[in-house]
Formats: C-alpha cells, sequence, structure tokens
C-alpha cells in the first residue's frame, strides 16, 4: 500500500456539471505567506441536481465519508487538510495535466496558517521534501491521505481550474484503504 495515494479501480457516472447549479459552501483563498505563485481561490460546492447528487451519495456510502462536494482549484500550496478529514476520494473531471505531489516536512519545518484560517497547515516550499506524485487522467478515482503533506504542480506557470467530486472521510487512510480494497471493490 502506497502511504499518499491509491487509485481506485472504478467507474462512477459522470456527470455535466456545466448544466448543474452549484452552491459554493468554501472558499479559499491564496495564503499570505506561500512564496508560489499559484492562482487562488478555489471552491468546495454543493451540488444542487438531486437525481445526481443522490448517486454520489451512494457510491461510497458503507465507507460513511462525512460530506460529498464539487471542488475547482487553480493551485494548492503545500499543506495538509485541517478541517479533521484524514482521507479523500477524489473523482476527477477535468485535470488540466496537473501532478499532485506528496511531501513530508523537513524536521525543522513550522507550518502556518492561511488567510482567514484558524489552523497552521500550510508549509514553505524549502521545509518539505517531495516524497511521490501522480498525475490524474479525467475520470480516474483517487484516494488520497489528505492528511500528509500535499500539493499541485501545473505544467506552465499558473493552472488553469481542475475540477473533481471530493468525498472526505474521518476515518484514516488506511482504514478507508483496508475496507475499500478488502470488502467493498470485491463485491462489485
Amino acid at each position: 500500500m502506497n502511504d499518499y495515494f491509491t487509485q481506485i479501480p472504478i467507474q462512477i457516472k459522470t456527470f455535466d456539471i456545466s448544466k448543474s447549479e452549484l452552491t459554493p459552501r468554501r472558499k479559499f483563498q491564496k495564503t499570505e505567506n506561500s512564496n508560489s505563485n499559484e492562482l487562488a481561490p478555489a471552491y468546495y460546492s454543493s451540488i444542487n441536481n438531486i437525481e445526481y447528487a443522490n448517486y454520489l451519495n451512494t457510491i461510497f456510502k458503507e465507507l460513511n465519508p462525512r460530506d460529498v462536494f464539487y471542488c475547482q482549484f487553480s493551485g494548492s500550496a503545500p499543506h495538509f487538510d485541517h478541517d479533521d478529514s484524514k482521507c479523500a476520494i477524489n473523482h476527477y473531471y477535468i485535470t488540466q495535466n496537473a501532478t499532485t505531489l506528496f511531501h513530508e516536512p523537513k524536521d525543522n519545518a513550522v507550518p502556518f496558517c492561511g488567510v482567514g484560517e484558524k489552523t497552521a497547515n500550510y508549509y514553505h516550499p524549502n521545509d518539505i521534501i517531495e516524497a511521490d506524485s501522480f498525475c490524474a487522467e479525467p475520470n480516474s478515482v483517487w484516494l488520497l491521505n489528505v492528511a500528509k503533506v500535499h500539493s499541485l504542480k501545473f505544467p506552465g506557470e499558473h493552472g488553469p481550474l481542475r475540477s473533481f467530486i471530493k468525498w472526505r472521510f474521518d476515518s484514516s487512510y488506511e482504514e478507508i484503504y483496508q475496507r475499500l480494497f478488502n470488502e467493498i471493490l470485491p463485491k462489485l
């Protein structure tokens, strides 16, 4: 088992998000102390198409996701998710050839707060070491250990919007991995 991410061999019905209303639930700003040139903001949005939202809620229901969102990101400085979610499953729609990087903090690294945040969960690029990475294809599904430091790298200087459906979990990456691969996927 990879400690950072695993591709999930599952097909999920795609939906034309442009034909659905979205309700923004959370907006992220660029971090004040970031040395990056990444664009912001990023959004977590609720999907207002009841039929598709109900479908999404049934896919990983046995894993008890905290919530399901449609996400749009144009970049991501090195961070770990600070909202107590320990892992996520992402179904990528538009990937823009971005690479998802996972990092380990150096021994003397000290995280800092993002704009408007109360929890220190961002890292300066000089305070981390790249550990692993992947480049998702459109319509691929990945299990991510978001308790680990991660970021995005786009082929160009600034990334265009990347979009995906995100299931967030309170259970650890290891717990979700074991249940997913040992109990749920074999039944499909």
